[in-house]
């Protein structure tokens, strides 16, 4: 993107979410990387972590600084799972409230 355009917001579609254990899942930002406050908002595969962080890294040097620090508020506890149907032979890294 150009220079002063904020980044595209990470699209949380991009990266995988199968796991066949709690392991495999980490949790990560999407969204609108440039919002102060963030709180982790969605669970990926850790095998995708490579392209998430490059992706994360490359949208937030594109974010406009600001001299004004905003006060934010603690993110509420979240841990990444996977959620494995009883038919299914993967599972879904899902995000769950709690430590």
């Amino acid at each position: 993107s150009p220079i002063g355009q904020p980044p595209p917001p990470l699209n949380p579609l991009k990266y995988s979410t199968s796991c066949s254990n709690d392991d495999d899942c980490m949790i990560a930002t999407t969204g609108n990387l440039c919002q102060p406050c963030q709180c982790p908002n969605t669970a990926i595969a850790k095998a995708s972590s490579p392209l998430y962080e490059a992706d994360a890294r490359a949208g937030y040097s594109q974010c406009a600084t600001s001299n004004n620090p905003v006060l934010c508020a603690g993110c509420a506890p979240a841990k990444a799972k996977c959620k494995i149907d009883s038919n299914a032979l993967t599972g879904t890294c899902i995000v769950q409230p709690g430590f």
